[in-house]
């Protein structure tokens, strides 16, 4: 019979057994001092003893009841610390380990508080504290311990409030774990029927048996520290929605200061293509009035040298040395200013040309005649320090609209000669592979570094702080892309840049003829 009781729960059986011991020892206690009373009155004689008999169980009642209290407790320690081997005042436990987890917002610090308040009381081996780790488990990571947090053992005791669960005839597989654990005993630490942990806890290492005040205070431990796991889940719950809201107020904020640097960059973009506007109606209206004068001049030098060509035949042979000299200067003036002023009118048709926007359509464009137009433009800017090196190979004309193509040769050119200071080269290449053409342009200047070569093509994006928009790459590459083709760099540190335009000859329709 006493196997079969041990067998079904030894916590059940555990608080008669304190309290029959206790009533035992307490009941021994007054019965002694009931004797010892009526021994002291038998001793004073016969006479006094008759006196006093009707007296001794009034006085003795008075005794018990004014020394019951303290005599409970005395007796309830002597049982305790003789029979259970308790060492604890359990009171003060409790209260200072109330200040600790009351005090705690840190999981691992109350875990912590747990295991030394139990080491310190009742030192059980093994002594673990399982803790959620995510919705569907409980671990102890120092142990290396899971268990399911849906377990029969577990689900078994819902509702509120801590209680101590022997393991003894329990069979799930949390139980087999733990038992395999050395545990003998588990707390689930609910909270309003939520899960909070798991204390398990294995033999004392004394070797005692849990007492009635070891249970007491696993349950008050328990409901305690429960109540500061969810307290301590709740303040990290709050704290990580407090983070990832200040990572978002700081990511919309960076979004809004780039929007206003962007919206700021299309503001000086449009005001300088304004600029740009105005500029190109200011060079075609001034092109249209220099255009009629070098008319006028080149049809004046073109009637000065044939009547001075007329002169020198009609005195042929009949002139002195100092007339012919004249006539042979003027004819070479003639000859010279007639240069300069079909240069000069070419150069009015050029800018003419860039001044104007062209109409949506394309072309054979020959790629040799446009590379040597915009280099007539950017004369002046490199004629003094800057060699140009062409290598113009025969190469078939690519369908392009003439103006676009002008406008990426110029900006290509234009990065070329900004980026030299001082003296250097521009290497200018035109082949063809397959059914594309090619047109690279290569200087001597400082290089791109690899990490802002990923970035060249964007919008706005320069590495001349306040002389330009960032835009001429960023338009260049899309004009290319509405040909068919790509524009590709290549660059290291040091060796200057290499920008290479492909060209497709025959584009596909719908990027030849865009909407």
């Amino acid at each position: 019979v006493a196997y079969a009781i041990l067998k079904r729960d030894l916590l059940d059986l555990d608080p008669l057994l304190t309290r029959s011991v206790f009533y035992a020892v307490l009941t021994a206690a007054v019965t002694a001092g009931y004797v010892l009373l009526l021994g002291l009155a038998s001793a004073v004689g016969p006479g006094a003893a008759s006196g006093l008999s009707a007296w001794v169980p009034f006085l003795f009642t008075l005794a018990v009841v004014a020394v019951m209290a303290p005599l409970r407790h005395a007796v309830q320690a002597l049982v305790d610390r003789v029979f259970f081997r308790t060492r604890y005042d359990a009171e003060a436990t409790v209260e200072a380990v109330s200040r600790t987890l009351v005090a705690s917002l840190d999981r691992d610090e109350i875990a912590s508080s747990v295991r030394r308040t139990l080491a310190e009381t009742m030192a059980p081996t093994p002594c673990l504290l399982l803790l959620p780790a995510g919705e569907a488990s409980l671990r102890d990571a120092g142990a290396g311990i899971a268990v399911a947090a849906d377990d029969p053992l577990l689900v078994a005791f819902p509702g509120p409030g801590a209680r101590v669960v022997s393991l003894v005839s329990k069979a799930s597989p949390a139980a087999r774990v733990l038992e395999a654990a050395g545990v003998t005993l588990v707390v689930p630490l609910r909270v309003e029927d939520r899960l909070e942990g798991i204390l398990a806890l294995g033999p004392k290492h004394s070797g005692a048996l849990y007492g009635a005040r070891d249970l007491g205070l696993l349950r008050t431990l328990g409901n305690q520290a429960a109540v500061a796991l969810r307290n301590a889940a709740s303040y990290a719950a709050v704290r990580e929605l407090t983070t990832t809201l200040e990572e978002r107020v700081a990511e919309r904020t960076g979004a809004l200061a780039r929007t206003h640097d962007a919206l700021l960059a299309t503001q000086a973009h449009l005001a300088r293509a304004d600029k740009l506007a105005s500029l190109g109606r200011l060079v075609a209206g001034i092109a249209h009035e220099i255009n009629n004068p070098v008319a006028f001049v080149n049809a004046s030098v073109d009637l000065i040298h044939d009547a001075a060509t007329r002169l020198r035949e009609t005195l042929d042979g009949n002139a002195d040395a100092p007339t012919v000299g004249i006539l042979e200067q003027l004819l070479e003036n003639a000859a010279i200013c007639r240069d300069g002023a079909m240069r000069a009118a070419r150069i009015v048709r050029e800018l003419s040309a860039f001044s104007r926007v062209a109409p949506e359509q394309r072309e054979p464009t020959d790629l040799r005649a446009a590379l040597e137009r915009t280099l007539r433009l950017l004369h002046g800017e490199y004629r003094d320090r800057i060699t140009i090196v062409r290598d113009y190979r025969d190469v078939p004309h690519p369908r392009c609209n003439a103006g676009e193509l002008d406008q990426v040769l110029m900006n290509l050119l234009t990065n070329a000669v900004q980026a030299i200071q001082g003296r250097g080269e521009i290497h200018v290449r035109t082949y063809a592979e397959g059914g594309d053409v090619f047109v690279a342009v290569r200087d001597s200047g400082p290089g791109i570094a690899p990490e802002i070569q990923e970035r060249v093509f964007e919008p706005f994006f320069t590495t001349k702080a306040g002389q330009g928009t960032g835009l001429g790459l960023a338009i260049a590459h899309s004009l290319v892309a509405r040909h068919g083709g790509d524009l590709q760099v290549a660059s290291a540190p040091g060796t200057g840049a290499t920008f290479t335009v492909r060209l497709p000859l025959d584009p596909p329709p719908a990027v030849a003829e865009p909407a």
